[in-house]
């Protein structure tokens, strides 16, 4: 089994017939921030057929009982990869870090646009910006800027993935001036373009 961090790119080859069975998931620890985000490469544990057996025996029964079960099987191996990738030690640091800066993660999960500025923050939580941007970046280990563009190709991301809305609506509905600028901002962070990385997932 393989655990392939979102977005990257890869090959593969087989010489004989190859199955594959995907599952897509996302666990959000905070506004912007996933359970795998710091995996920067694939990881791999042993395959088990009566692993994939068992899955596969769940999805038949569609039942309540079985998406239970199937939801349970998934956790397992979540927690399998989590705990052969880390210790969890560098996690907690972290957690903690978020969590003494949720009026900003609140205030950024209500107000989150493309013209979202850092000012804007600080006029609403009544703190400076230099003091506001100071304590981000020490508790988090990242520039708020930055942390507020993670977060707006997140929210694209979602919205070209699960959603038929046209890119140009997706660009309005981010605050976006014009679905050109939306283009530009998306493909300076993932090296494609909004309407290629949809063709791209499917």
């Amino acid at each position: 089994m393989y655990l392939i961090p979102a977005g990257s790119r890869y090959t593969y080859v087989c010489t004989d017939i190859i199955h594959k069975f995907y599952v897509h998931f996302s666990m959000e620890l905070f506004p912007g921030t996933d359970l795998f985000s710091r995996f920067d490469t694939f990881q791999v544990l042993p395959y088990s057929p009566e692993l994939l057996g068992s899955i596969l025996k769940e999805l038949e029964k569609e039942s309540i009982g079985g998406l239970l079960h199937l939801k349970a099987i998934f956790w397992q191996i979540i927690y399998d990869f989590f705990r052969k990738g880390t210790d969890g030690s560098d996690y907690l640091v972290l957690f903690r870090g978020f969590y003494r800066q949720k009026p900003v993660l609140d205030y950024l999960s209500s107000h989150l646009c493309a013209n979202l500025r850092i000012q804007d923050l600080s006029t609403a939580l009544n703190t400076p910006v230099h003091q506001l941007s100071r304590s981000f970046r020490q508790d988090t280990g990242q520039g708020l800027k930055e942390y507020m563009e993670q977060m707006l190709l997140q929210k694209a991301r979602h919205l070209l993935l699960h959603t038929t809305m046209p890119v140009y609506q997706i660009s309005e509905s981010l605050g976006f001036s014009d679905p050109f600028y939306f283009s530009r901002f998306f493909k300076k962070a993932k090296g494609i373009s909004p309407k290629d990385y949809r063709k791209q997932q499917f």
